[in-house]
């Protein structure tokens, strides 16, 4: 079957060639000029092109991250506005596509590509304060992006936690009793350390462990049924005989109190035991 080609001259003007046999064997060969229809797909398309990059330029446009494409020569090839913003580059000069070399003098906001592997991540801490979580991306092609993610209140949250657990701690190492902290599903997430040095364990040495699987507490079958209640939502107290770190065997006042949520809903129960 014969495929009508397409053939463009030198001047730039196109031209279908179309093929007929005759009756006499021979062939008749027509031209038609074409350029006025290649000319109208071609705007057509680069109009469906331009729209295309201009959709997408918006969408990255409304991201609260920063964003930045690097090219294989080390060049700002697209950006965002957040990028704009937080780096306080002037997107005039952005828009010359410049190196990163010449544009990180110019901002605090760290602009290197720090690792050769695929993917990558760190945290970068400004002199306001402000937080960024930086991601470096290398794409198959060679490029590579960035992007700035905002994480300052977040960071000040999770410090604002540690400050917290850090008060919590030193409290209850200096009060005389056992304390720890046991989830629903009976591991341990807390214990201080009058607790740790009672049972001869290294700080957080319990932490993740099961109370049946921590092997100090040898009679878990007598504790069961006041676990059970505890996480049913009742408060229990008894007492127990344990072996403290030297062997020597005590009695202990134990109390599970169980700790629950906004719905009412057990999470898990705080121990408190003396030594009497």
């Amino acid at each position: 079957e014969f495929v009508s080609p397409v053939y463009q001259l030198a001047d730039g003007r196109w031209f279908q060639l179309s093929e007929h046999e005759t009756s006499e064997g021979g062939y008749v060969m027509f031209y038609t000029d074409i350029t006025a229809v290649k000319e109208a797909e071609s705007a057509r398309y680069e109009r469906a092109i331009a729209q295309k990059s201009r959709l997408l330029q918006n969408l990255i446009d409304n991201l609260s991250q920063g964003i930045v494409l690097i090219s294989n020569h080390n060049k700002v090839e697209v950006w965002n506005t957040r990028f704009a913003q937080i780096t306080q580059l002037a997107p005039s000069l952005l828009r010359k596509k410049p190196k990163l070399e010449s544009l990180q003098e110019l901002t605090e906001l760290d602009l290197a590509f720090k690792s050769s592997n695929n993917s990558y991540h760190y945290t970068q801490i400004l002199a306001n304060g402000t937080v960024f979580e930086i991601r470096d991306h290398k794409l198959p092609n060679g490029k590579k992006i960035k992007t700035y993610n905002d994480i300052t209140q977040r960071h000040r949250y999770a410090e604002s936690l540690r400050e917290n657990e850090s008060r919590l701690r030193l409290i209850t190492n200096n009060v005389p009793a056992m304390i720890a902290y046991v989830g629903q599903d009976l591991k341990y997430q807390f214990t201080n350390q009058v607790y740790e040095d009672w049972y001869g364990l290294p700080e957080g040495g319990l932490n993740g462990l099961e109370i049946e699987q921590s092997r100090i507490h040898s009679n878990f079958t007598q504790l069961k049924v006041y676990v059970d209640r505890a996480l049913k939502g009742e408060s229990v107290s008894f007492e127990i005989e344990e072996k403290n770190r030297s062997g020597e065997l005590s009695y202990l006042q134990k109390s599970y109190v169980p700790n629950r949520d906004i719905k009412n809903n057990v999470l898990g129960f705080f121990v408190l035991i003396r030594d009497v």
